[in-house]
């Protein structure tokens, strides 16, 4: 487990430390929760009032806090509390799931597809017809990817998500756990005798660009 002392983390942060502890920090906790051992925020002034009964021994708080850490404990001022937590929660993330091979046997891609340098396939994934694949790509076990495909470099998709043909991904993405893209879209239109509908092509595709975070809607980008 990772740990820190306060000046360690304040020299990431580059805030100003207020008062001490030799309390070695392994991890973040919430104010009211918070152990001896974890360092908290206090992001509003209407918290503050809940430091004095908090057991944790530092506090990221704002740079204008006028409130005192007490004895044995700190504060880091920070200009952005949630920001700098984010640095914080940096540090103490736990790593992801571990390949033993780049691309795992019962993967099933298409001879004509192509694999960046650097990218993971993992098992029973299924990769499609001129599927092209950026550098230091990731599928988690169980993806697919159908014909035609582009994903862009560093892009990570987890686990049951289905990209349909022909869509384009940009480069940075995280798409999480069962995301669908592109499926049809709700084209119809009533029958020229009126008793029924008349399903309209989707004949479009899905581009999608670079940095996006997925985890979208009811699992479905539709296609237009």
């Amino acid at each position: 487990m990772a740990s820190y002392s306060i000046t360690e983390i304040n020299n990431i942060l580059k805030g100003e430390l207020i008062g001490d502890t030799n309390q070695k920090i392994e991890g973040p906790e919430e104010l009211q929760k918070a152990k001896s051992n974890h360092l908290t925020f206090i992001g509003s002034k209407k918290y503050a009032k809940y430091w004095v009964d908090s057991k944790a021994c530092a506090a990221l708080v704002d740079k204008n806090s006028t409130i005192e850490p007490g004895n044995n404990r700190a504060f880091i001022k920070v200009k952005n509390v949630d920001l700098a937590m984010a640095k914080v929660l940096e540090l103490f993330d736990l790593p992801t799931p571990v390949f033993d091979v780049e691309i795992h046997p019962t993967a099933v891609i298409h001879e004509t597809a192509k694999i960046g340098k650097g990218s993971k396939v993992g098992a029973n994934c299924y990769i499609g017809k001129d599927v092209d694949l950026g550098t230091d790509v990731i599928l988690y076990p169980n993806v697919c990817v159908f014909d035609e495909t582009i994903i862009g470099d560093n892009t990570v998709i987890w686990s049951g998500t289905v990209i349909r043909e022909r869509c384009v991904i940009g480069s940075y993405c995280i798409f999480h756990t069962n995301v669908s893209i592109g499926a049809d879209g709700f084209g119809f239109r009533p029958s020229d005798d009126g008793k029924g509908l008349v399903k309209v092509p989707q004949i479009g595709n899905v581009i999608i660009g670079n940095d996006v975070w997925a985890n979208i809607g009811a699992n479905k980008a539709q296609q237009e």
